[in-house]
């Protein structure tokens, strides 16, 4: 029988009725497949945690290759202890089970495993073994729950359902921004939600808050990449784009940050070109008033040209994340850093 992973806990009660146990049903065992390991991990603890109310406390678990010992495991389950304790026995299928293993499956349809609950997990099963004689058999007496990889358009609902789930609020921006670090993979988005969650609980979460939970393992932040750009470091600055990625902050990280810096100086130039003074653009811009001394001197050495030249770049940094640039995203993030700090760009300068 093929489930739904919200299906799950609804078949065990149907399969073990009010204290019924193993013997009185005909359910042994569940295969989830699935090339998504979040959804199948969390399909797992689901069965794990509906055998645990039927006194299945003990787990036995195997990493099963091509070259594993089928009858070596069959010879353990051909006769039951009296003494034996209920368990769980767990095959992490890393191959398809040999002529071997189908066998042992397909003899365990006529006398499953003595006081075992059988649970497997492999990745998705492809339809020519799902349309085999021995798969029917095994899925038609037990229970198959293939779970299919997310659709990439479906990503950004589903990662706002997760974080509803948490109890957290992230403002829109905020929600972009995960979505572009985790860049599809579905447990570091659940590794990042639980770290926002013991971090701010239900407070509002914005961009710098996920900026900074991503690179806080970092012994440089981005914001640490800002004040060198603002400083007028521009050798720093590229020093700290190159560790930055060597610790695996991610390129749209690295981009938000300076892409925002660059947004907001722009502002500042264009409020005191309309005629306001320094103080007046700050406040349009949005510029803490602790900070504005540092923007004051680096706007005074920023030429309107490393504003083009930067937004120029910051639009190409953009193609190369989105893979729509063939030049190398390292040197962009580079050039962009330096010419941020008011210096001509090094490599990649823009037509």
């Amino acid at each position: 029988m093929r489930l739904k992973p919200e299906g799950i806990k609804a078949h065990f009660d149907k399969q073990f009725r009010q204290g019924h146990g193993l013997a009185d049903s005909s359910l042994w065992a569940v295969w989830i497949s699935s090339d998504e390991p979040l959804f199948r991990n969390e399909a797992a603890d689901e069965v794990r945690a509906q055998c645990r109310e039927l006194g299945f406390n003990q787990r036995q678990v195997y990493q099963v290759g091509a070259d594993f010992d089928w009858s070596g495991l069959a010879q353990q389950f051909e006769t039951a202890s009296l003494f034996a304790e209920q368990s769980i026995l767990q095959l992490h299928l890393i191959a398809l089970p040999s002529d071997a293993g189908r066998k042992v499956l397909l003899s365990w349809l006529e006398r499953p495993p003595a006081d075992t609950f059988v649970l497997i997990l492999s990745d998705r099963i492809e339809a020519k073994t799902l349309n085999t004689k021995w798969f029917k058999q095994f899925e038609q007496s037990q229970a198959h729950v293939p779970i299919w990889p997310m659709k990439s358009d479906g990503l950004a609902s589903w990662l706002a359902r997760r974080a509803n789930q948490a109890g957290l609020h992230l403002t829109a921006p905020a929600l972009t921004l995960l979505q572009q670090y985790i860049d599809g993979n579905l447990l570091a988005a659940d590794q990042e939600l639980r770290k926002l969650s013991l971090l701010h609980g239900k407070n509002q979460i914005d961009e710098r808050h996920i900026a900074d939970a991503i690179s806080d393992s970092s012994r440089y932040t981005v914001f640490d990449l800002t004040d060198a750009c603002l400083e007028g470091k521009g050798e720093k600055a590229i020093s700290i784009v190159l560790h930055l990625r060597s610790e695996n902050v991610a390129d749209p990280i690295l981009l938000w940050s300076l892409s925002r810096e660059l947004r907001v100086l722009a502002k500042i130039v264009r409020a005191q070109a309309a005629g306001s003074s320094f103080q007046d653009a700050c406040q349009q811009a949005g510029v803490a008033r602790f900070r504005q001394q540092a923007y004051k001197q680096h706007v005074t050495r920023l030429r309107p040209a490393r504003l083009k030249q930067a937004h120029q770049l910051a639009c190409l940094c953009d193609a190369a994340v989105k893979k729509a640039n063939p030049l190398p995203i390292e040197q962009l993030l580079c050039d962009l850093a330096y010419v941020l700090s008011g210096h001509p760009p090094k490599v990649c300068a823009p037509v």
